[in-house]
Parts: C-alpha cells; structure tokens; sequence
C-alpha cells in the first residue's frame, strides 16, 4: 500500500514489576484510516451536512489514487473548508479534532502530578527531562513566559534533518505528516488552517491535563515555508 502512513506508539509493561522495562510497539496504518472520518465529523458538527459534503467532494477515491494525489487532495478540501467555515475557531476546532492520539495514561500521569503539586512549572521540567521517546522527549522542550507556554516540535527525522543540506529536504524531514512532505519538497504550501491538526496534540495533551479548554496558536509552520513548526499554548 503506497498510502502516506501515520505512526502509532502502543506502551506496555513488559511484566509486572515496578523494575521492568516499559515496550514501545510502533504500528503504520493509512492517514485515511482516521483523518477522513474524523474531518466529516467535524464538517457536519459545524457546518451541517451540506458543508461536509462540499469539502469532502472527491474523498470517495482516497484510496485508489497515490500519496502525492491525495496530498493535492486535502489542499482543495483545506481551501474549500476556509470558503465554507468564516469562523476561524470552527475550522480550529475541525482540525483540532483530526491529530494522532496522545496516549492517554502519559495525560493521565501528568494530570496527576499536576492536581498534586499545581506547579506548572516543575511539570514543565517533568516534559523536558523525559527521554522515552527514542533519545527524545515525548513533550519536546516546553518553556513558560507569563500565561503563555511555548514548544517547537522535534523533527520526525532528526537524524537526516541533521544531515540535510537543501531547505525543502530539511523542512520535509521536519515535519511530522507524512502525507504533506512530498507538498513540501516540491515547494508547495498549504493553508494554514491543516496545521491545526497539530496543534489537536497538544490540546488533547493541556486540556487532559489542566482539565479546561485552552486556546493553541500556530505560530510557525514548515507548511507556510517556515524553518520549524512551533506553537503558542494559552493557559486559562
């Protein structure tokens, strides 16, 4: 199947001690497996059923056409979302709702930490010394000004980012949606509105944890030709 691909982290114990070794299984399945449905919902949640059949014109065919075509695909249907939806936080929220999953006993612990401590601060420090992701954090490396935290992602690549020397090659190996980066070496952006799905990572991560809606601004997006993909985490 030469469908882009999203990656899925499954975490288990290897046994029941509290010594034993956490096991990370990583499962591929096709980015049409969850984004499609997930984007009509949010369509009709918000649009009705005339604006999700509008944006989601030609979906029907995702899974016989290449990787690059279906790319060109959620470009047309991110443009018609933006003529369809005039509120901005609708189509946030439409694209919130479509990110990977955060595993949830990660929010779960955190949530814990913070219900028993309330320092932000000190989780913060929690997320930035966390190396169970390979030799990377799950959390990247969040910092705290004021109201506002901040996080850049990690490359998905790191290793051939590192070694990378032409920019569309670096932002391509940047990014974190296999279904975009063939977009990106070809010079291509996409609305701005897509990269709200990134940003649903990191509000499935805040709002599980602090337990109310925060609001999430995209402040970089390798998408929009940016260097990195970077995000603005307002605190209520």
């Amino acid at each position: 199947d030469p469908s882009p691909r999203r990656e899925v982290y499954l975490e288990d114990q290897s046994g029941s001690g509290a010594g034993e070794a956490l096991q990370v299984t990583e499962l591929q399945l096709p980015v049409a497996f969850f984004r499609l449905e997930k984007l009509a919902g949010g369509l009709e949640r918000y649009g009705g059923k005339a604006v999700r059949q509008r944006v989601m014109q030609g979906s029907q065919a995702y899974q016989s056409r290449s990787g690059k075509e279906n790319a060109e695909w959620f470009r047309g249907a991110m443009e018609r979302l933006d003529l369809a939806i005039e509120d901005e936080g609708a189509r946030r929220s439409i694209m919130n709702n479509c990110a990977d999953r955060f595993p949830p006993h990660r929010i779960q612990a955190l949530r814990a930490e913070y219900q028993r401590s309330g320092d932000i601060d000190g989780l913060l420090q929690m997320m930035r010394a966390d190396r169970t992701l390979g030799d990377l954090s799950w959390y990247e490396q969040p910092v705290r000004s004021g109201n506002i935290i901040y996080v850049s992602k990690d490359p998905v690549d790191p290793q051939a980012y590192a070694k990378a020397t032409d920019s569309l090659e670096k932002r391509s190996l940047y990014c974190h949606c296999s279904l975009m980066r063939d977009l990106i070496r070809s010079g291509e952006t996409v609305s701005g509105t897509y990269c709200h799905c990134g940003a649903g990572w990191y509000h499935q991560l805040w709002e599980g944890i602090l337990g109310k809606p925060v609001e999430i601004d995209v402040l970089e997006s390798v998408l929009q030709g940016d260097d990195r993909c970077s995000f603005a985490i307002h605190l209520p």
